[in-house]
């Protein structure tokens, strides 16, 4: 597509993640809370872990897999596996209480919940079988982000994967970033936004992200 001098596909995040990790895997992908930096190649081998790991527990093309979105390299490499296994990514706040996660356990419709660990390890949970969304929009989402229930319960809302790389590109046009310029994620990983503009835009476009957390 393009639009105003910006060109966007509608490409999943693994495929434009692996190019550039095939093209140099030593490079700094993220530098996280600890100041540990990771590369592309090793955020790269994570994630194929990962995706054995996924399509084991029954995790296919098109099913969604609940994740708690914590900030760090664990979510980034489940997020990677997800996509690689072309399914739905939904992260959600690793701090819910029980209670507001058993609504959306009830409600998703998703084939498996994942905990990530700062290391890279993620622990791979059964999940309930729910009815599944019949909106024909389904089809097409990478990302379910949750609202934040402030009216109510929790929502969910399905994004695209051709609307975050137009985010995000848009958003490197706007600002006039250069191809080396680095992402500093002071936002949480567990929503819609927060993911996109932080873990899809440095990894879709081949730059560092920089973790922060807590934010002071």
């Amino acid at each position: 597509f393009d639009a105003d001098g910006v060109r966007w596909t509608d490409e999943r995040l693994w495929p434009q993640f692996a190019a550039l990790a095939e093209v140099d895997p030593d490079a700094t992908a993220l530098i996280d809370c600890d100041d540990r930096r990771w590369s592309r190649g090793e955020l790269h081998a994570l994630a194929l872990d990962h995706v054995a790991q996924l399509r084991a527990a029954g995790v296919a093309a098109g099913a969604r897999v609940l994740v708690a979105g914590a900030k760090h390299a664990g979510t980034l490499a489940v997020a990677l596996a997800v996509s690689a296994c072309e399914a739905i990514f939904c992260p959600c706040s690793p701090k819910l209480a029980e209670a507001e996660l058993g609504v959306l356990e009830d409600r998703l419709g998703h084939v498996a919940r994942v905990v990530a660990d700062a290391e890279g390890g993620a622990e791979i949970l059964a999940a309930p079988r729910a009815q599944r969304s019949t909106d024909p929009r389904d089809a097409g989402a990478v990302l379910i982000g949750f609202t934040s229930g402030s009216t109510g319960v929790p929502k969910g809302v399905m994004h695209g994967a051709g609307a975050l790389n137009y985010a995000t590109r848009t958003c490197a046009a706007i600002a006039g970033l250069a191809e080396s310029d680095s992402i500093l994620g002071i936002v949480p990983l567990d929503s819609a936004p927060g993911f996109t503009f932080t873990a899809h835009f440095a990894l879709s476009q081949g730059r560092t992200l920089v973790l922060v957390d807590p934010w002071d």
